[in-house]
């Protein structure tokens, strides 16, 4: 897709929205115009997406890629595990910590060239260096390609396990949390984890999947639709490996869970904070009122962005300090 492609999108949901204010129907109560108009170009893009072949569903999101604009931030090509991906390193950062940041995309379509202005931000919010990896993904390489190469960078990145934090959202949410399991069983808990608008219940069964279709960029269809490129014949989203809903989740490190009351996926971090919580771990839970699915991505639209990323570097600071 071009920009021009991109802008006809933008006009025509601006028009929808209008049209629809106009006629007293409000995507929802809480948001302006802006904002709905924002919701709305992200449901028609991804109604795109989901009719794409993978390879040109991904380009389209390139082309919309934002580039780093934090201050003070530099970045360096990586190369942990054998996986490439990126470094966002601030300015006096120290040497000895830093944050797994595992990008979203529903396996299938993020990158970390499509997440670097929110992960240049999380650096400059934080002041620790965050890496971010390039994992594989699906429908090329299914499960568990990319919780595999997740693990690669996180045991590879020359940090002990106390100075390394894993953090994702939506599917990489998933992946963050998955690892933090595997790395726990394994011995190497990791001192924290932040998961963002985390996608850990693909069976896609819960009320909030329903309920706030009106609301989010999404519906059941949507998410089932990345589900069957994710998993290979013989895993059901049953499985607690691809959904760490179901997982044992005892001995996990302290966990800061956000999610926004108007997305699909509300219900099960919530859930997740629960089971959490009854298995012993640590849970900071932040429930932000009419966001969307992934809203921290979007700033300049949702003021709520901002927050997150202080409640993010608050969140790292008490658990580096511990």
């Amino acid at each position: 897709m071009t920009r021009l492609g991109f802008l006809l999108l933008v006009v025509s949901a601006m028009w929808r929205t209008l049209v629809s204010r106009v006629r007293g129907r409000k995507r929802h109560p809480a948001w302006s115009a802006a904002q709905e108009t924002v919701v709305e170009v992200l449901l028609r893009n991804g109604e795109v997406l989901r009719s794409l072949p993978p390879e040109r569903a991904r380009a389209r999101m390139d082309v919309l890629a934002l580039p780093p604009r934090a201050r003070g931030v530099r970045l360096e090509e990586a190369l942990i595990g054998g996986v490439r991906g990126q470094w966002f390193i601030p300015v006096d950062a120290p040497v000895d910590a830093a944050i797994l940041y595992i990008h979203g995309g529903g396996f299938v379509i993020g990158s970390v060239r499509m997440y670097a202005e929110l992960l240049a931000r999380i650096a400059a919010a934080t002041q620790l260096r965050v890496l971010a990896p390039d994992y594989r993904l699906a429908p090329e390489h299914r499960f568990p390609a990319a919780l595999e190469d997740t693990l690669a960078a996180a045991t590879t990145s020359g940090l002990p396990p106390s100075r390394l934090l894993l953090a994702g959202d939506s599917s990489g949410g998933n992946l963050a949390l998955g690892a933090a399991i595997e790395l726990t069983r394994q011995g190497r808990r990791p001192t924290g984890a932040i998961l963002i608008s985390p996608w850990v219940d693909l069976t896609c069964s819960r009320p909030s999947v329903e309920q706030n279709a009106r609301y989010d960029w999404g519906d059941r269809g949507y998410l089932q639709h990345w589900v069957s490129q994710y998993l290979p014949v013989g895993i059901t989203a049953e499985d607690p490996r691809v959904s760490p809903l179901f997982a044992d989740l005892s001995g996990l490190p302290p966990l800061q869970l956000h999610t926004g009351t108007a997305e699909l996926v509300h219900d099960e971090v919530i859930e997740l904070a629960a089971r959490a919580k009854v298995a012993g771990v640590e849970v900071d839970l932040h429930e932000w009122p009419a966001m969307v699915h992934a809203w921290s991505l979007l700033p300049g639209v949702f003021p709520a962005a901002g927050d997150t990323l202080r409640a993010c570097a608050a969140f790292t600071a008490r658990c580096l300090a511990s």
